[in-house]
């Protein structure tokens, strides 16, 4: 008996050595609570992202179009942050700024639903003590379509990474809805960004795409949801108030028109600030005085877009009365040429056009006759 007890005894601390010495069993998520400072450590035995890299999940829940700030910070590892949650919610941050190793996520959530936060190492089997806080972000205006509001920037806006103020709007669109944002402003050079909610990634971006100091952007919704545009500017020091426009379509912009001769060859450039058709294609518009039977050739090249171009009468009724187009010479290259013999004394109108909305470069317009 007694050599069966201290048997038995053996076996249990045997156990109980393996156990201490076994890494321990990766927990399920922790609340964390918004104004929240948690710490926590990873170790063996944690959860393991697809790298092999540890990481701690935490969750919390949100309202739609409520924005978040989360901070990871630790002495012992570079950190990463991961976050995830209901519509579509998908991003992530290894430096929270260029030269440090703490991670910082500032977004603005979707829809309604739980978050699931992963803090994490940057690179595998990293471990150590760190500190994580969720904070509520800055406040986002919601604007409809068809709405225009007013907004200013100041020393106590929240800042971009690069440290420019902004102020956040969050709107709600539809898949393949096309949608005209105008943001001006008399005070600075405005800077306009559109995202989803959600996302750390920028859809389109605009500096001068409004003519002058102004931004413009001209987007079609990749999908149903939440999304959230930034109103921007482009010096760290800009003050000042702005106007921000949310419009549904495209809104069409007519450029001034420039002359052309017979026999002349001009260089031109399709940029931001340029015309716009109702469909968002750039253009630049010409006008020359031709003659019944003159034979006129008409050429466009460029290499830094695909132009199209189109020749009407300039007292036309209908914007898209034109008397010819041609997009390609050949099948082989995007220059464009239009030979055509015109129907009367009259003034006749050039567009020289991008063929995909956002295209835009230099280019050289030649308008030859023949009598």
């Amino acid at each position: 008996m007694i050599g069966k007890r201290r048997l038995r005894a053996a076996m249990m601390l045997t156990g109980l050595a393996l156990l201490a010495a076994a890494p321990a069993l990766a927990q399920g998520p922790r609340q964390i609570g918004i104004g929240e400072t948690l710490r926590g450590e990873l170790a063996p035995g944690d959860s393991t992202m697809e790298d092999g890299s540890y990481y701690d999940a935490y969750v919390f829940q949100t309202a739609a179009g409520q924005s978040y700030v989360i901070a990871l910070t630790s002495d012992e590892f570079d950190t990463f942050l991961n976050v995830n949650g209901p519509g579509g919610l998908a991003t992530e941050n290894d430096d929270a700024q260029d030269g440090v190793t703490s991670s910082k996520l500032e977004f603005t959530a979707p829809a309604a639903g739980e978050i699931r936060i992963r803090a994490n190492s940057l690179t595998r089997r990293e471990t150590g003590r760190y500190s994580i806080t969720l904070q509520p972000g800055v406040a986002q205006r919601r604007i409809a379509l068809g709405e225009e509001l007013s907004g200013s920037l100041s020393s106590d806006s929240p800042k971009q990474r690069d440290s420019t103020p902004f102020q956040g709007f969050v709107f709600e669109g539809q898949v393949g809805q096309s949608v005209t944002i105008d943001m001006k402003s008399a005070d600075f050079d405005s800077y306009l960004s559109l995202r989803r909610a959600g996302s750390g990634e920028d859809l389109a971006v605009d500096d001068d795409g409004g003519g002058g100091a102004d931004a413009q952007l001209l987007f079609t919704l990749p999908a149903s949801g939440t999304y959230e545009l930034r109103a921007n500017a482009i010096s760290t020091s800009a003050r000042g108030r702005f106007t921000l426009k949310l419009t549904e379509g495209v809104t069409g912009r007519k450029p001034a028109t420039a002359a052309i001769d017979y026999g002349r060859v001009v260089r031109g450039e399709l940029k931001s600030g340029s015309g716009r058709d109702s469909t968002g294609l750039f253009y630049d518009s010409y006008s020359f005085v031709g003659h019944a039977g003159d034979r006129v050739t008409l050429s466009a090249v460029s290499s830094d877009f695909d132009p199209v171009l189109y020749l009407g009468r300039a007292n036309r009724v209908r914007d898209d009365d034109w008397l010819d187009s041609n997009d390609d010479e050949n099948p082989a290259g995007t220059d464009s040429l239009i030979q055509v013999v015109l129907p009367a004394d009259t003034t006749y109108e050039i567009h020289v056009v991008s063929y995909n909305p956002g295209e835009a470069g230099h280019y050289v317009l030649g308008l030859g006759v023949s009598r």
